[in-house]
């Protein structure tokens, strides 16, 4: 059997965020989708096979954290990566309990980033 692609699902209502996130994660090796929002991420995340979520908290509609609880109660096993450029530490340590696998502030470390997912994804 052949192992498929790592992939990687990243949102945020940014583009140029997405894009930005989406070139880096391609060069790295990774296969990329992108969603702009809670609401779609959540359909993106049902439809596919992602090893990985990197998501920002805060979007219009659902937030990145009501978005994390929806994919989680789809597949427990989801590992998500939180972020925000806002420091919201009761957030930050609610969804850590709930099962986040980090909470990143804004503007992202790239090479910490990078390091991160790359042990994300190995513990699947």
């Amino acid at each position: 059997m052949i192992p498929h692609p790592t992939s990687i699902l990243v949102v945020d209502d940014h583009s140029a965020m997405r894009s930005t996130l989406r070139d880096i994660l391609q060069d790295e090796g990774y296969e990329v989708q992108s969603a702009s929002s809670g609401e779609e991420a959540v359909d993106v995340f049902e439809g596919g096979n992602f090893d990985a979520v990197l998501m920002d908290v805060r979007m219009q509609g659902i937030n990145g954290v009501e978005a994390f609880r929806r994919m989680k109660s789809l597949s427990n096993s989801v590992k998500v990566i939180l972020m925000s450029a806002f420091s919201v530490d009761e957030i930050k340590e609610e969804s850590l309990e709930e099962g986040a696998v980090a909470f990143l502030p804004k503007p992202l470390d790239m090479e910490n980033l990078i390091d991160l997912i790359g042990e994300t994804v190995s513990l699947n």
